[in-house]
């Protein structure tokens, strides 16, 4: 949306699409409907909705009751037009009853994933996983999975590199000891013909059920996925190690003091296992209810409620933007990036000049402007290489060589730039061009030296034999 503070929400239950507008102080149900258009002329039901996924321009929803997928137009909720502001509008579907041999046709289709030109749709009822382009064209299907051996639990597009995610469980029991496993799917290349398939070693409750699966939008090395008790953050380059985990009984506790006159005190505990949510502003809508209630009324059933849904956004400050429901209420908040802005480059999805973009012309007139467009490429390629750092090698010495064993992420970001920006480009009402392009080109070096340690190996902290002789010093 056009404000860092405004957001979009759409919501399905079984039979209700709930359309909502909400910022960081205010939240409004704009539409609670059951029905397939929003005027009246045309009132055909949902029979029965099993999915619901969205782009920056449409809204898809399954209606697994009818065996149909349907595309609206939402534009009108993110672009701030008053002739379109906050209205869906019916564009088409696809679907009807049909077996696994027949492309756009489904049973029971459920669970959706979308990206800006791709739709996914689980057909239950056929045991596949069918793609589709956002027109509704038929791509291809997804018939690698054992889906009667394995429970599909979510799905979602990786918003850097464009593969499918697919989250799968079953329950396997060894020595009368069971165990719920989780497979990771990853699909990619032409036309999705390309798997891996990965055994996480997250271990999820026999109680715990995958419902859904999200992606950071500033760090493209992290994505989420959560169950209805639990949130897992995951690294894409190593989808099977544990991170971290933040279970909803201890998202949101309320300390309240003895003394009704003395104010109460608010314990965030998003940030338990101190991963870098520590100044998360945290906000929470729906029966917030403070001042004079009893503490009792303020935290009843916040502890043992089930997540729903999980959502992850770039905000326009750069910040990860968070939703998350659970049974009555939605969470909101931003997490912050300082300290673990880590991205994997990818060469189509940056803008990298190298030595070939720079266009100065010695026959030409050279201005401010032409000098500060240069020195922006210089920056923008240092910063690029900066936020596509990944980690380190780290290692240990053995017999004083270093061996890599693995690489970690002891990179400190948050050190990098400790100037200005201002002060890497020339000023108007600068006249000593030569002092200033040196104290530009200086902090520019500096730039690229920082950059250049920080992917250096991590030596493990281990004292190195020294180089003397043994026994008794003399004087």
């Amino acid at each position: 949306m056009d404000y860092d503070d405004r957001f979009s929400l759409f919501v399905c239950t079984s039979s209700d699409l709930i359309c909502l507008t909400g910022s960081n102080t205010d939240l409004t149900v704009i539409e609670d409907t059951t029905g397939y258009e929003t005027t009246d002329e045309n009132n055909l039901s949902f029979k029965e909705l099993g999915g619901i996924a969205s782009t920056n321009k449409y809204l898809f929803l399954s209606d697994t009751g009818n065996n149909v997928v349907i595309r609206y137009d939402i534009a009108g909720y993110v672009n701030n037009d008053s002739a379109l502001k906050n209205k869906r509008n019916y564009i088409e579907l696809v679907g009807g009853y049909g077996d696994t041999r027949r492309q756009t046709k489904f049973i029971r289709p459920t669970k959706l994933a979308v990206n800006s030109n791709t739709v996914a749709v689980f057909d239950s009822g056929n045991k596949v996983v069918k793609l589709f382009d956002e027109e509704f064209n038929y791509i291809t299907r997804i018939t690698s999975i054992n889906f009667n051996v394995e429970t599909l639990g979510a799905m979602g597009f990786d918003p850097d590199f464009g593969s499918l995610y697919i989250l799968t469980y079953k329950d396997v029991t060894t020595n009368d000891i069971t165990n719920r496993i989780t497979y990771l799917y990853r699909y990619s290349g032409d036309s999705f013909r390309f798997r891996e398939k990965i055994i996480l070693d997250d271990k999820l409750a026999l109680n715990e059920d995958i419902v859904d699966i999200s992606f950071s939008g500033t760090d493209s090395n992290y994505w989420y996925f959560a169950t209805n008790k639990t949130v897992y953050k995951k690294f894409k380059t190593r989808p099977e190690k544990v991170i971290g985990k933040y279970r909803s009984e201890r998202l949101y506790l309320l300390n309240f003091t003895v003394e009704a006159t003395e104010p109460s005190t608010i314990n965030n505990r998003w940030n338990f296992t101190d991963v870098n949510f520590s100044h998360a502003q945290f906000i929470w809508n729906l029966g917030t209810q403070f001042g004079q209630a009893a503490a009792s009324d303020q935290v009843n059933g916040l502890l043992d409620s089930e997540i729903n849904s999980f959502s992850v956004f770039q905000s326009t400050s750069s910040y990860d933007k968070t939703y998350m429901l659970t049974n009555g209420r939605l969470y909101f908040f931003d997490e912050p990036i300082t300290a673990s802005y880590q991205r994997v480059l990818k060469d189509p999805n940056y803008t990298i000049y190298g030595n070939q973009g720079f266009s100065l012309n010695p026959d030409g007139f050279i201005q401010q402007s032409t000098i500060n467009v240069e020195l922006h490429k210089l920056i923008n390629d240092i910063l690029t290489l900066k936020n596509n750092i990944v980690g380190r090698f780290s290692g240990t010495y053995t017999n004083d060589i270093l061996e890599l064993a693995d690489y970690n992420y002891n990179v400190e970001f948050s050190k990098f730039i400790t100037n200005e920006i201002e002060n890497f480009y020339v000023h108007g009402n600068e006249e000593n061009l030569n002092g200033v392009l040196n104290r530009c080109f200086k902090l520019i070096y500096e730039l690229q030296t920082k950059l250049i340690n920080f992917v250096q190996p991590d030596a493990k902290p281990l004292v190195q034999r020294a180089y003397t002789n043994s026994g008794i010093i003399e004087i």
